[in-house]
């Protein structure tokens, strides 16, 4: 099981990129981030990864969130039962319902959570695509993917990009922990090497790389 560095930064090992900072969640302040969104790209491709550490378990935890409206939004989260979900709703119908089998309790560590969106795949499990600490994960509980060429309503103008919460009920949900380099990409379904790698020397420790040439 690829590992990576405890700490209260996401740190690489022999000298390789350092993510500085990271911003502290606690869920009691309900603090969280938002943007809104001018204007998109597309509705059928986008890649979500973050740099973690979890706080609270056991708890719904709201990481993610590109909100429109309750019928209408995107949700990727520790569910309270300590898997990771990614929930899409369009219309006030279930678009997606994707459910790791593996639990994720331990919150002494960072961890890299990476979610690659592309509905035109003629595949359906590549329609959704789940790493973790830079590999992809094949075991789910529950894998509803989306339909060929589905509307998965991203990016749309004046949605909000919610850090931290659900955006339904931002008072609620809010996240427990730290988070680092969040990166969000419209229009493309990215590869997870676009945002960490294993290290030459210990190859089961992945780190993060820099993504400030990425094309946002």
């Amino acid at each position: 099981m690829p590992l990576i560095l405890p700490g209260n930064v996401a740190s690489a090992i022999g000298g390789g990129y350092e993510v500085a900072n990271s911003c502290r969640f606690n869920d009691d302040d309900a603090a969280y981030m938002s943007r809104s969104e001018s204007s998109g790209t597309s509705n059928q491709k986008a890649t979500f990864s973050v740099w973690t550490k979890r706080g609270h378990i056991s708890d719904d935890c709201y990481f993610y969130d590109h909100h429109t409206d309750t019928s209408n939004n995107q949700r990727f989260y520790f569910a309270a039962d300590n898997r990771l979900q990614l929930y899409i709703i369009s219309g006030g119908s279930a678009v997606a319902n994707v459910i790791t089998t593996r639990l994720f309790r331990d919150p002494s560590a960072w961890m890299h959570i990476c979610v690659a969106l592309d509905s035109t795949q003629s595949t359906a499990s590549d329609r959704v695509k789940f790493y973790i600490n830079g590999t992809r994960v094949t075991a789910f509980d529950t894998a509803t993917y989306p339909s060929l060429n589905a509307d998965l309503k991203m990016n749309a103008s004046g949605v909000t990009h919610y850090i931290g919460t659900y955006g339904g009920a931002t008072s609620s949900y809010t996240y427990d922990g730290y988070i680092a380099e969040a990166v969000y990409l419209d229009g493309t379904q990215n590869a997870v090497t676009d945002f960490g790698e294993f290290d030459d020397d210990s190859p089961t420790i992945w780190k993060p790389k820099d993504v400030s040439g990425l094309t946002f």
